[in-house]
């Protein structure tokens, strides 16, 4: 007598990404730009309950490895929605889906606040790199 699947079918969903692994492109493409000088960072706390929370944050290597912190993404195990914590300006947004997600994301990423951070981490970078 075989066991009874009581799971039914289950679906492997296809071409979904979750946030981190957007988190891990764009960490990616950063390093890309920079070629290096800047790198984009992802931790992941360790909570008790189903939720996951990641902190991204740029990291500057020839600065003693600063790290600037950027924005904290948290969601539950389905993963939408998610709230994004943008620490530049200390405001906090939902995400209903993975297009809301990707639209925070490049809000922040191309803002204003974030290029100056940019942009002072590589000039500092540079005179760390000149002594």
């Amino acid at each position: 007598m075989s066991a009874e699947n009581m799971w039914g079918e289950i679906n492997t969903p296809a071409d979904q990404r979750t946030p981190k692994s957007i988190l891990r492109e764009q960490a990616s493409i950063l390093s890309q730009l920079t070629k290096g000088v800047l790198i984009g960072s992802i931790e992941q706390e360790s909570t008790t309950n189903n939720t996951l929370i990641y902190n991204f944050s740029i990291t500057a290597p020839a600065i003693n490895n600063h790290k600037f912190a950027l924005l904290t993404l948290q969601y539950s195990i389905t993963i939408y929605p998610l709230t994004v914590t943008d620490h530049t300006v200390h405001v906090q947004r939902q995400c209903l889906n993975e297009e809301g997600f990707t639209t925070t994301l490049k809000s922040i990423l191309s803002s204003t606040q974030v290029k100056r951070v940019i942009s002072a981490l590589l000039i500092q970078s540079r005179d760390n790199k000149e002594v």
